[in-house]
């Protein structure tokens, strides 16, 4: 049952083994005129440990009126678009010790993720630094 923006009246019954129909029951529930849409990590798994500079990032995202962009950021960096909306991928640079990745998703209309960004933290063991940076999977 998909639930149009407003007022929604649902009315059920149900028929004994006698075939007889005991009373109408109904309720209504408002539908969302909008709701906010929603970026989730697919991977990697939260707190992993990697040996990689290059993580690759993986998620979902959903919107009721379509996702139209889902973006990705490394620690404090630049939000970065990743390659794809409701199935999305990145490549994420991280360096030594604890790095926090970022997700959001936006629709067509102004809402970005409700509640803020959604966050994973991977830990990349000592190595080489690298930039801190993420770009859309080729």
């Amino acid at each position: 049952m998909t639930l149009q923006s407003g007022p929604n009246l649902i009315e059920a019954r149900a028929r004994d083994g006698a075939g007889q129909w005991g009373p109408i029951v109904s309720v209504t529930v408002n539908g969302a005129a909008d709701l906010k849409p929603v970026g989730l990590f697919s991977t990697p798994a939260p707190d992993a440990t990697v040996a990689a500079a290059e993580v690759a990032v993986n998620g979902i995202a959903s919107d009721d009126q379509g996702v139209d962009e889902v973006t990705v950021r490394v620690s404090s960096g630049e939000w970065c678009d990743a390659a794809g909306t409701s199935i999305w991928g990145a490549v994420a640079d991280v360096t030594p010790g604890t790095t926090v990745l970022q997700t959001r998703a936006l629709s067509a209309t102004p809402y970005v993720l409700g509640g803020g960004p959604a966050l994973r933290r991977v830990r990349k063991l000592p190595k080489a630094a690298s930039r801190r940076a993420a770009r859309p999977n080729a």
